[in-house]
């Protein structure tokens, strides 16, 4: 980030606004953005999608229609055609806006992997279609909408309900194939309960979404909504207990650690949870 002085005519900028003694905006706190960095402003971690209305061979750059940059910045978003060869006129292709060297917004194709991770978190939708002749239909939510530029397709025994325009929870799965489709989140199979659980957390993964009350061992006293497929996907459960911690540096005691010393470590990327299951399998708690 650059300060104030250190910023010139075109540089993108985030800024505060505050209200002048005689009520007038200003802006406050202005910092100018790196090269490369992620626009502050967009939902899901910078992902969004757009629809391909130029490709330029010769230049080796397109440019992707998105209402989102538009709103932002007025103008389609250019990309880099080595960054998705295979596009063609009129596929929706997902992305994350960074800002070039010259303060232009361009596409860079996204984190595959962050992207699965947040698409197997529990999200909300509505049930947009369902074709009751051939057992299928499409489930369509604002995060499907920016992160993948399409609705999710689910079979009838994905959901306890099918009534186009319901509200359902839910996660998005891979089947044999590898192809994503739609799950009722509380349908989700589990791991079988186990005397330990051993959950690994790669380096774009966000917050664990896990409230802990530390005492002999950290205690998982509720999961956090949007989560709660994950972890059930894991096994973990509301009354487990945080049995052992490694991240890429050092391998972590629990018995008797504090909040303070806890939650540090809690952040660290990649991580490694192990957790004592101390009850019997049941439904899991929010």
């Amino acid at each position: 980030m650059k300060e104030l002085g250190e910023c010139t005519l075109g540089d993108f900028v985030s800024f505060h606004v505050r209200l002048s003694a005689d009520g007038a905006p200003v802006a406050v706190e202005i910092r100018g953005l790196a090269s490369g960095t992620a626009s502050p402003n967009l939902e899901e971690e910078g992902s969004m999608s757009g629809t391909v209305c130029e490709r330029n061979e010769g230049a080796g750059t397109g440019f992707l229609r998105c209402p989102g940059v538009q709103q932002l910045c007025g103008k389609d978003v250019y990309f880099r055609i080595r960054d998705f060869p295979d596009c063609q006129l009129g596929d929706t292709l997902g992305f994350r806006l960074i800002w070039d060297h010259l303060g232009r917004p361009r596409a860079e194709r996204q984190d595959e992997e962050g992207l699965l991770q947040r698409l197997q978190r529990e999200h909300t939708g509505v049930i947009k279609e369902f074709y009751p002749d051939k057992g299928y239909g499409f489930v369509a939510s604002d995060f499907l909408r920016t992160s993948l530029g399409k609705d999710l397709f689910f079979k009838k025994s994905d959901f306890d309900t099918c009534v186009p325009g319901a509200t359902v929870s839910f996660v998005a799965c891979r089947d044999a194939e590898g192809r994503l489709h739609a799950r009722q989140a509380d349908l989700l199979p589990r791991k079988p309960r186990q005397d330990q659980v051993e959950v690994s957390l790669g380096p774009s993964f966000g917050p664990l979404g896990l409230g802990l009350r530390c005492g002999w061992l950290p205690e998982v006293l509720h999961i956090r909504e949007d989560l709660r497929g994950f972890w059930l996907q894991q096994g973990v459960c509301v009354g487990d207990r945080l049995l052992h911690l490694q991240s890429s540096s050092e391998a972590v005691s629990l018995e008797g650690l504090t909040p303070a010393h806890l939650r540090p470590r809690l952040l660290e990327r990649p991580l490694k949870l192990v957790f004592l299951c101390l009850h019997d399998e049941g439904p899991a708690k929010g």
